[in-house]
């Protein structure tokens, strides 16, 4: 008789590439992903190109850490600190980023497609040429956010703080802005619903 086993896919991932993290605080190129990391302490962890995709991340520490090109589509990081974080050209899409610390963090080129952002706060943060396109953003912190190319194509933007932004070649066509804070921001060939902000700007 033939016996099949049920294996959980949740406890599938390599459990080396785990230790590799809490002993070596690096795992470039690791598979970790459909994994429950919950409170996963990875403060100034290399994890360059690292799969974390649909794992769950909620309150972990990332401060710091390298995740230049990681996958994190559809992962969930509730109340995570990701503060000076470097993401760089990582993928977010899906993602959920509820009270998410990303303070200063680096997402340049980063994939946030369909992410959901609510409270998160990402003051000082580098966004240039992020993808946030049909992105949810409630009540989210970008105070003096780099924002320069970054595209915000059918987004919708609730209670949005971008004071002092730099929206510079930024692109907000077709998105639904509600409650947006704009004070000081830096508008330069803005693509805004409305039209086109400082078009003349260089």
């Amino acid at each position: 008789s033939l016996i099949f086993l049920n294996i959980d896919k949740s406890l599938a991932y390599d459990e080396r590439h785990l230790n590799q993290i809490k002993t070596l605080n690096a795992c470039v190129k690791c598979d970790l992903s459909k994994s429950d990391l919950r409170k996963l302490n990875a403060k100034e962890a290399r994890l360059v190109h690292a799969d974390l995709s649909e794992s769950n991340l909620a309150v972990g520490d990332f401060r710091s850490a390298i995740l230049v090109k990681a996958n994190l589509r559809k992962s969930d990081l509730t109340a995570a600190k990701l503060n000076f974080a470097n993401l760089q050209e990582a993928n977010l899409e899906k993602s959920i980023l509820h009270h998410t610390i990303l303070k200063h963090a680096n997402l340049k080129g980063a994939k946030l497609r369909k992410a959901a952002l609510t409270k998160a706060n990402l003051a000082g943060a580098n966004l240039a040429r992020t993808n946030l396109t049909k992105a949810v953003l409630r009540k989210v912190n970008m105070k003096g956010a780099n924002l320069t190319g970054s595209n915000f194509r059918k987004s919708f933007l609730h209670g949005v703080n971008l004071s002092g932004a730099n929206l510079t070649r930024a692109d907000f066509t077709d998105a639904k802005i509600e409650n947006v804070w704009f004070v000081d921001a830096l508008f330069c060939q803005t693509k805004m619903p409305w039209g086109l902000e400082a078009p003349q700007c260089k």
